[in-house]
Formats: C-alpha cells, sequence, structure tokens
C-alpha cells in the first residue's frame, strides 16, 4: 500500500538523519548525518517533502479537521486523519533532522516558512521544525 511505502521510507530517513541509538523516528536526536543532510538537499527533499505537507490542503482537507483530529480524544474522536496526521508528523521530523545545524538546508526551508507558520499550533508538531531553521 502507498501508505506503508511512504511511511516506511520517511521513517528510514528521519533514522538515518542523526547518529543515535533511539529506534523512534519520533524522539531520535542525535548528532547530525552530514552527508545525508548533504545528499537530500541535493536531491531536493525539502521541496519534495514541503509539497507531501501542503498536499492534501490543496485538495481540501481543512487545517481545522487535522487541529480537531490531533486534539480530540476519547470515543468521538473523528479517526479518519490519524494516518494523515502520522505522515505531516513524520515529514516535519524529517525537515527537522535534514536543517539541524545545517544552514545551507535551513535556508532551503526557510523559503516555506509560511506555509510552516500556517502549520504551527494545528497537532502537525511542526514547531521544532520552525525552531530548528533559526538555531
Amino acid at each position: 500500500e502507498v501508505f506503508d511505502g511512504l511511511v516506511s521510507t520517511l521513517k528510514v530517513l528521519v533514522l538515518n538523519c542523526t547518529y543515535d541509538e533511539d529506534p523512534d523516528p519520533m524522539s531520535k536526536d542525535g548528532v547530525p548525518n552530514r552527508l545525508l543532510q548533504k545528499l537530500l538537499r541535493e536531491m531536493h527533499a525539502i521541496a519534495t517533502v514541503m509539497r507531501v505537507v501542503q498536499l492534501p490542503f490543496t485538495r481540501g482537507v481543512s487545517l481545522e479537521w487535522m487541529e480537531a483530529s490531533a486534539y480530540e480524544s476519547g470515543p468521538g474522536k473523528d479517526k479518519r486523519f490519524n494516518r494523515l496526521l502520522y505522515v505531516m508528523r513524520l515529514c516535519y521530523r524529517l525537515m527537522k533532522q535534514m536543517v539541524k545545524q545545517d544552514d545551507r538546508n535551513a535556508q532551503q526551508l526557510f523559503k516555506h516558512v509560511e506555509v510552516i507558520r500556517a502549520h504551527l499550533g494545528k497537532g502537525l508538531m511542526c514547531e521544532v521544525t520552525f525552531r530548528e531553521i533559526y538555531f
């Protein structure tokens, strides 16, 4: 399935962007893998990942729906967006790792700052990515 392939690829990229023993892509945060950061920059991965992040919203998904799905809990929670939320969070995690201590990648991601700013506080976990651009 497309979802499984996309998630698998994103996980591998996130896990290999830093050197650390943590097997969880959502928490791994070691020393940056400079070679992979450079290769991803040369392959225009930031622009590609940003297109993936923007795609649901260009196809009619509302940010408010995503936000509600991210923060609601309990039996009444709308679960339709769980898989999409997970992909979005992995994308933002990958971008965070790509720009970690890499000014050139941060400059590339800065071109998309307005999109990231629109996603702040919507449950997509882009706040850390946004911070990484500036530090």
